[in-house]
C-alpha cells in the first residue's frame, strides 16, 4: 500500500504524489468509494509546500490518513 510505504519511508512524498496523479482530482477519477477517493486525493496532496515549514502535511497527518482509511475498510461494505 503506497500510503503505508510512505509512512515507513519506502517511498518519498514525492513518488506517492507522483503515483496519486491520475486520481488526485475528484472531477477526473473514476474511484467509486469516497473513502478511496479521498485517500488519493491526499496521497496526490503529500508532497504540497507550506508557507511556515516545508512540507504542508506531515507524518502524523499520513498516519491519521491510514487510520481512517483503515477504520472505513474495516466497516465492510454495506448490505442492500
Amino acid at each position: 500500500m503506497k500510503l503505508s510505504d510512505l509512512i515507513n519511508g519506502v517511498l518519498t512524498r514525492e513518488a506517492v504524489s507522483e503515483w496519486a496523479r491520475p486520481w488526485g482530482k475528484a472531477f477526473e477519477s473514476e474511484a467509486e468509494d469516497p473513502a478511496i477517493q479521498e485517500a488519493l486525493e491526499k496521497l496526490y496532496s503529500a508532497d504540497s509546500p507550506s508557507t511556515d515549514r516545508m512540507y504542508l502535511f506531515g507524518p502524523e497527518d499520513f498516519e491519521e490518513w491510514l487510520r481512517k482509511l483503515r477504520a472505513h475498510a474495516s466497516k465492510g461494505p454495506p448490505l442492500h
